[in-house]
């Protein structure tokens, strides 16, 4: 088996991985993939991704792969399938039956949700062992509890106590994409925080039941109480209203840009709306446990919304391009959850109307705590080392931290240049390994991009109005299935009316069709399903 490891900054292109896995090693080298993701707001992304047609113009392929929940037969004769680490814990025989079946490249993404030694450990690891190619991708291997990684090696801790991965050892082969090398290849936006403070002493109780009295900017050791009560009082919905009103004036100039707001708690998402309501501002608001109700508000703030309140959902999964503000309402300060959570805003928009890059913004507002800043701090460094040249970009290539007045007052301003050309190198990283994994004829991104718009008027693209989305295998075989039972439920309907059924007649004719195909439709490929139709 051979092993890669892949550490990408959010937005630099991991979601692209799959494809270029299946499309350079199907057939050769295995026969299908399984991508297994944290969230289903993510798998849902990844079947959607194989059937978008800038993706498959960009990347050249015509593959597709299914979401499954523990389906049998989980690829259906496609590409392969992608799945959650919660469903393989639930039944981890179906995906080890069908590694058992074919040559299988598993893809782990985001693995830092897996601990060594813990359940999902234990429920992956037969598959693991029957991978015969492994990728594990992911935008940070640190855990909140600063455990171990499953099917990761350590060399040491550093001084914070952070694992440092062995990356010289064992059979892995390591690459890196981080933030720096995505802003200068101007793959991500740069990030631009402006930090809001209390106007006066914030009051209120540690996790001890002591009291405290403290300016938030000021707080020391019991910083997170100060901010925890500060996120209780009017302060929230002031820091709101600055970033709101920003938004707005950007939005202006720009009608696509979207806003997001991560609110700490259920109870507070839905103040938040209300607060919203007051500045007429229309919000759906997404929750942590993935109810239908949440995917589907994620997937209309994909769409016509342009505004969502999420709680513990803003990281992995949340891909919108139209982000460029997000008002941080959480008192949540691990470092790698921050780091994920602002990136929301970093991908490049390219839609109708979009502006060059240099022109763009992912703007975060933020509480003035310490802990905040100690993370912008180090999101500065980065971003200061992917900083052009002087005289190739716009000022110093790293966005400001502006701290807010009183009377929310900051300067915004900032030069830009012409030079609105783009460095096409985001698979770079990927095309390092080419030659050693035995993947012959892998074009750079430039070359790719050149081919695909060699014979299109981009100009023209810009003003035509976006067509719907390409069908997802899922979303034809559910839409074919939905067809049969409506014929099924009419016929048996015809049938008792008519006297030719029994009063318990329903049911009939999907009795009828499991006989003639010996199959259930839960489990029918799309062909098997067309068959069903044409009989």
């Amino acid at each position: 088996m051979r092993k890669i490891l892949g550490r990408i900054t959010p937005g630099g292109g991991k979601s692209t991985w799959p494809q270029l896995i299946a499309r350079d090693l199907i057939p050769t080298r295995v026969d299908k993939i399984a991508w297994i993701v944290p969230r289903l707001t993510l798998a849902q992304q990844g079947a959607q991704n194989f059937v978008d047609p800038a993706s498959r113009s960009l990347l050249g392929h015509q593959l597709e792969i299914r979401q499954s929940t523990n389906d049998l037969d989980p690829s259906r004769g496609l590409a392969g399938f992608v799945t959650t680490y919660q469903a393989v814990a639930t039944d981890p025989k179906t995906v080890v039956d069908e590694l058992k079946r074919f040559r299988y490249a598993v893809v782990l993404d985001e693995p830092h949700h897996v601990e060594r030694g813990g359940i999902w450990h234990q429920k992956l690891q037969p598959i693991v062992d029957l991978a015969k190619v492994l990728v594990m991708m992911t935008g940070t291997l640190d855990r909140a509890n600063l455990r171990p990684v499953a099917f990761l090696e350590y060399v040491a801790r550093s001084a914070d106590g952070l694992l440092i991965v062995d990356r010289a050892g064992g059979d892995w082969r390591v690459l890196e994409y981080g933030r720096s090398d995505a802003i200068r290849e101007q793959a991500i936006i740069r990030l631009e925080f402006r930090f809001h403070d209390s106007k006066g002493v914030i009051q209120g109780l540690d996790g001890e039941g002591n009291r405290i009295e403290s300016v938030l900017s000021e707080a020391g050791e019991d910083v997170r109480a100060v901010l925890g009560a500060a996120l209780d009082t009017r302060y929230a919905k002031e820091l709101l209203e600055y970033c709101v009103k920003d938004w707005r004036a950007y939005q202006g100039h720009h009608p696509w840009a979207k806003l997001l707001v991560v609110a700490r708690s259920i109870e507070a998402a839905k103040k938040t709306r209300g607060w919203l309501r007051s500045m007429s501002v229309a919000a759906d608001i997404a929750t942590s446990d993935d109810s239908v109700e949440a995917l589907a508000n994620i997937n209309r703030f994909k769409g016509s919304s342009d505004c969502l309140i999420t709680v513990a959902m803003a990281y992995e999964g949340l891909d919108v391009k139209a982000i460029t503000h997000i008002a941080c309402l959480t008192h949540y300060r691990s470092t790698p959850w921050i780091e994920q959570m602002v990136a929301r805003a970093v991908r490049v928009y390219d839609g109708p109307q979009a502006p060059p890059w240099e022109a763009q913004r992912a703007i975060i507002y933020a509480p003035d705590d310490r802990l905040m800043r100690e993370i912008w701090a180090l999101i500065k460094v980065d971003q200061e080392a992917g900083a052009r040249e002087p005289g190739n970009g716009p000022g110093g290539g790293n966005g400001p931290a502006i701290a807010i007045g009183i009377d929310g007052s900051a300067d915004t301003g900032r030069a830009e240049t012409d030079d609105h050309s783009y460095d096409l190198g985001r698979t770079a990283v990927y095309n390092q390994v080419a030659g050693e994994f035995g993947l012959a004829g892998v074009d750079t991104v430039a070359d790719i991009v050149r081919k695909a718009t060699a014979t299109i008027d981009l100009e023209e693209l810009r003003v035509v109005a976006p067509t719907p989305a390409i069908l997802t295998p899922n979303q034809r075989e559910d839409s074919k299935k939905r067809w049969i039972e409506n014929i099924c439920r009419r016929l048996d309907g015809n049938g008792i009316r008519a006297g030719d059924l029994a009063g318990d007649g329903w049911g009939t004719h999907n009795r009828l069709l499991y006989a003639r195909f010996h199959k259930s439709r839960e489990n029918m490929r799309e062909n098997e399903l067309d068959a069903v139709i044409a009989w």
